[in-house]
C-alpha cells in the first residue's frame, strides 16, 4: 500500500522533483557529505569506519579518472560473495569432465565469452569513432 501511494505521489509531482537537478551541487554537497560520514560511522563507531570510507572514496576517484565503471564495481563488490559460494558449490558437486558434458554449462560459457568479446570490440569502436 505504501509503495502504491509513493508511486502515485512521485508520478504526480515528477515535474517538480526533476527541478532538483537544476540546483547547483555546491548547496547540497555539505549535507550529503555529512549524511555519508554519519551513516558510515553508525556501523561500528570505530576508526576503521573512517579508514574504509577514505579507501572507498580514493577508489571512486581513481575509477572516475581512469573511466572505470563505478556502478559495475559496486555490483561486483555486492555479488562477489554470492559468486564465490556458488562457485565453491559447483566445484564440489561436479568435476571439470562432468561439466563439459552438460549443455547448459557449455552454452553459458559460449555466451559469456561472446558477450566479453562483443563488449571489448564495441568499446574500441566507440573510442576511435
Amino acid at each position: 500500500m505504501g509503495n502504491s501511494i509513493s508511486c502515485i505521489i512521485c508520478i504526480a509531482f515528477n515535474r517538480y522533483i526533476a527541478k532538483i537537478c537544476y540546483v547547483p551541487y555546491i548547496y547540497y554537497f555539505p549535507l550529503i557529505v555529512a549524511f555519508i560520514i554519519w551513516a558510515c560511522v553508525q556501523y561500528t563507531g570505530g576508526w576503521e569506519d573512517y579508514a574504509i570510507l577514505a579507501i572507498c572514496s580514493v577508489l571512486g576517484v581513481v575509477c572516475k579518472k581512469y573511466k572505470f565503471s563505478r556502478p559495475g564495481m559496486l555490483m561486483a563488490f555486492i555479488l562477489a560473495t554470492k559468486f564465490e559460494s556458488l562457485t565453491l558449490n559447483l566445484i564440489h558437486i561436479y568435476t571439470f569432465d562432468k561439466l563439459l558434458q552438460r549443455p547448459i554449462f557449455l552454452v553459458l560459457c559460449v555466451l559469456i565469452v561472446g558477450l566479453f568479446v562483443y563488449g571489448v570490440s564495441r568499446k574500441n569502436k566507440l573510442e576511435y569513432s
